[in-house]
């Protein structure tokens, strides 16, 4: 069976002239996208899913969740992802997973394409559940830390602060990485890296991307020292920003938690020297 799916998924994917390059990432924005085309939802799997993820991680919140019922032959539907996705499935005793991350190697954010067996009928095209799974886990430790306030802070960084929304818990996450002698203010945007980059490369000059692509996704970042621009050293501060594209979190508890979709800001004010 196995095999099968393979040979169908490879003539399917040729046909089309696709790569296996990633296509389309599953976040909260895109959910809808990645319904089946013309499959129902079944409210009672979808309550036993739900469930189902709470037992496996009880500290675990769905952002969006469901399970879809379709007629279409179930290698059709592996197919389907295969090109949607330009992930490769992995396949789990008669399951066929698409993930997109997971956590002690169970799937958290995936795409599982489940076929459903009809006596008398012929596994080639037996019908398909389909569960799409995001979730998010609770990060540790982000009491925020005893610094100055956003309002004292924010002045200082003039024209090169990005608008977006002001998070004082990663700030607290990213405080206590850098040890007391930072101050860090952080902004959370779901504006593209490239309209972000040109943000401060139009603000600031010339910056340098580092580029990186990690499974499916792009991780690309930059830091520069805005200090001389800014001449935040007579306020007795130098200031370094950093931006990076579908950022990592990581509290002290070795929780971890990717930010798909978004970009992070991190403007941190250090003595000045």
């Amino acid at each position: 069976m196995h095999a099968r799916v393979v040979v169908l998924c490879l003539l399917i994917i040729c046909a089309e002239g696709r790569t296996g390059s990633a296509q389309k990432l599953l976040t909260p924005e895109t959910f809808q996208e990645f319904l089946y085309p013309g499959a129902k939802p079944e409210p009672a799997a979808i309550k036993a899913l739900d469930q189902k993820i709470l037992t496996t991680f009880p500290d675990a919140r769905p952002v969006k969740l469901t399970s879809l019922l379709t007629p279409t032959a179930w290698q059709k539907v592996v197919a389907y992802y295969t090109i949607m996705t330009g992930l490769p499935f992995r396949q789990i005793g008669p399951r066929f997973y698409f993930i997109f991350s997971s956590r002690n190697g169970i799937p958290t954010d995936y795409i599982e394409v489940c076929p459903i067996q009809i006596l008398r009928g012929s596994s080639d095209f037996w019908p398909a559940r389909i569960n799409l799974v995001l979730l998010s886990f609770p990060l540790a430790g982000l009491t925020p830390a005893s610094q100055p306030t956003t309002s004292e802070l924010k002045p200082l960084t003039g024209r090169l602060w990005y608008p977006g929304q002001t998070r004082n818990d990663l700030a607290a996450l990213k405080n206590h990485e850098l040890g007391a002698g930072a101050q860090v203010l952080i902004i959370l945007t779901e504006d593209s890296f490239d309209k972000v980059y040109s943000f401060f490369r139009r603000n600031y000059g010339r910056i340098y991307i580092v580029n990186a692509h990690r499974e499916h996704f792009s991780e690309r970042d930059f830091e520069f020292d805005a200090s001389s621009a800014l001449s935040t050293r007579r306020h007795g501060k130098e200031l370094h920003i950093r931006v990076e594209e579908n950022p990592l979190l990581v509290d002290r508890e070795g929780n971890s938690e990717r930010l798909l979709g978004k970009c992070l800001v991190q403007y941190t004010f250090w003595p000045a020297q």
